[in-house]
């Protein structure tokens, strides 16, 4: 133990703080692997709740003069996959919330005789075939086996196949104490994603 303990002790100060950092960094990265769940899997169907702000805040029954509604709320709710509703009740609003990973259906629905209106929300599943557009620009610094090291890369997400998404990617990076200090690569990626 001892011999151990002399050995780490003779690795500069330097290397020993990189090398706890880059072992912090691994752990925090696993630990939300593991524990991070999202809140909405693809195609689950969620009630949402009131929001905190109006939760407390009293309500009242108004009359309006009419409420207009989609005649036929069944044939909807199969339509989006949503779980069957009771029959008094009817689709006052459907939408869809853009600038989501796949998309979210929002549905308000109206029960008839009470008056009592619920919403609910769907993520939808990813698509068989879509164009994605996303670009990535990324620089880093850091040390390595290497002396100090420099990176750049660009990726661009082109396509995705029902979750697998192509990317072609071009990737520099510099190191000062290689025999070519300049690197550099151009790859497709193909990437299966949640």
């Amino acid at each position: 133990m001892k011999e151990l303990i002399s050995r780490l002790l003779a690795i500069p100060k330097w290397r020993r703080y990189l090398y706890a950092g880059l072992a912090l960094f691994g752990l925090v990265y696993f630990a939300w692997i593991i524990f991070h769940k999202p809140d909405i899997k693809l195609g689950q169907v969620v009630a949402v709740q009131p929001a905190k702000a109006v939760k407390n805040e009293p309500v009242e029954a108004a009359k309006p003069k009419q409420v207009i509604v989609y005649r036929d709320t069944v044939k909807i709710v199969e339509k989006l996959g949503l779980p069957p509703v009771d029959p008094q009740e009817r689709i006052v609003q459907a939408i869809d919330v853009p600038r989501t990973k796949y998309g979210l259906t929002a549905v308000t629905f109206i029960n008839m005789t009470t008056g009592a209106s619920r919403t609910q929300i769907k993520a939808n599943q990813a698509p068989w075939f879509a164009f994605r557009n996303d670009l990535a620009i990324g620089v880093g610094a850091g040390i390595g086996t290497e002396g100090k090291t420099l990176a750049g890369r660009i990726r661009y997400d082109m396509v995705q196949i029902k979750g697998v998404t192509i990317s072609p990617e071009l990737e520099g990076n510099y190191a000062e104490n290689r025999a070519r200090p300049v690197e550099g690569r151009a790859m497709v990626w193909m990437e299966w994603r949640r």
